[in-house]
């Protein structure tokens, strides 16, 4: 039976990603549209923050993996 995922929070403190607790605003575009990464999903933050929430995000999201 799977576990159920970890909370973003839980995630954070198990991998001491801290400065990701204090949150982030969407990002806006110089003309003032909602800016977007790459692949389309909106931009929190920064470059960084923005790419560190998303993996976080998805890390918590991906069971372990048996070996």
């Amino acid at each position: 039976m799977l576990e159920s995922p970890k909370t973003y929070r839980e995630t954070i403190e198990c991998y001491a990603l801290d400065f990701l607790k204090k949150g982030a605003d969407l990002t806006l575009t110089p003309r003032g549209d909602l800016a977007l990464t790459k692949d389309g999903g909106l931009k929190l933050g920064d470059d960084n923050y923005s790419a560190l929430f998303r993996l976080t995000t998805g890390i918590r999201q991906t069971p372990p993996s048996d070996s």
